[in-house]
């Protein structure tokens, strides 16, 4: 459902206040780059169903004066709605593929593990991302730990010609620097320079892949520029990329963490390239 088509189901009355209220928080939202993508987004998002809307509704209306307050509140809203749109209808693209900058993925592993000593963690580190290391290896050493935080959402891209799936791997056709994968994926600008870790896995049998919406892209306290809403059309998401990336968009859906044991190739790091420095 679009925000239109709530607001067509709604009274004469709702309808008229409820787009008075949208565009007095357009003005508010137009102040920085990410608000104003989220403004444009808004007005194309198409999966949200009426449960979440008629949330939204109910912050749009409160009448705030103050855009980060109204971004905060916005972000609690969808934090309600996450993982709550339309299942990929098409078979589950697999292998599916997950960047995330390092810094941050260790940050989750310190969260689960609770190293008791900085010579543990480095320990770990090493083990992890050893030249040894195999994917049997990195599944026994992360058994029964989740690839992202509890209660979060994965955005996984996969490998796609032509339209179709290939079931190859999902970095194959992807740019191989970090900062080149960043830009193609729409991943973070303020991590360039950052090393990058790729994860490759499968996506159990019990676990949804779904479209991102506004829900999964503005659940967070930093709204992120680079994201843009799948069309009615669409078979999958698809990335939205730095304006400086020369290369095409990358397919995305959305799911619940899964845990490390459903890897299907070791983590690979990534690093970053000079040339995107500027960017």
């Amino acid at each position: 459902m679009t925000f239109v088509e709530f607001l067509e189901s709604s009274s004469e009355g709702q309808r008229i206040e409820m787009t008075a209220h949208w565009q007095n928080c357009c003005i508010l939202l137009r102040l920085t780059g990410p608000q104003r993508q989220f403004v444009i987004n808004f007005d194309a998002e198409c999966r949200l169903g009426r449960k979440a809307w008629e949330g939204i509704r109910i912050v749009v209306s409160t009448g705030f004066t103050v855009a980060k307050e109204l971004q905060k509140e916005l972000a609690r809203e969808f934090r309600k709605h996450l993982l709550a749109s339309d299942a990929i209808t098409l078979p589950v693209p697999a292998p599916l593929g997950r960047a995330v900058t390092k810094e941050r993925y260790l940050e989750i592993m310190r969260e689960q593990f609770g190293f008791n000593s900085q010579d543990e963690e480095d320990q770990f580190v090493s083990d992890l991302f050893s030249n040894a290391a195999t994917t049997e290896s990195n599944r026994t050493l992360l058994r029964g730990k989740l690839l992202a935080r509890h209660g979060r959402v994965m955005w996984a891209t996969f490998d796609v010609v032509n339209g179709t799936t290939t079931g190859e791997d999902p970095f194959a056709q992807i740019a191989n620097d970090a900062d080149g994968i960043r830009a193609q994926l729409g991943l973070d600008p303020n991590e360039t320079g950052l090393d990058l870790l790729l994860f490759v896995y499968r996506l159990p049998d019990d676990a949804i892949a779904r479209f991102p919406t506004l829900a999964e892209a503005y659940a967070g306290d930093d709204w992120s520029w680079y994201f843009r809403p799948s069309g009615k059309d669409e078979s999958w998401g698809l990335t939205m990329t730095w304006p400086s990336c020369q290369l095409p968009p990358c397919p995305e859906i959305v799911h619940e963490p899964i845990k490390s044991d459903n890897l299907t190739d070791k983590i690979r790091i990534v690093r970053g390239a000079s040339e995107w420095a500027s960017l």
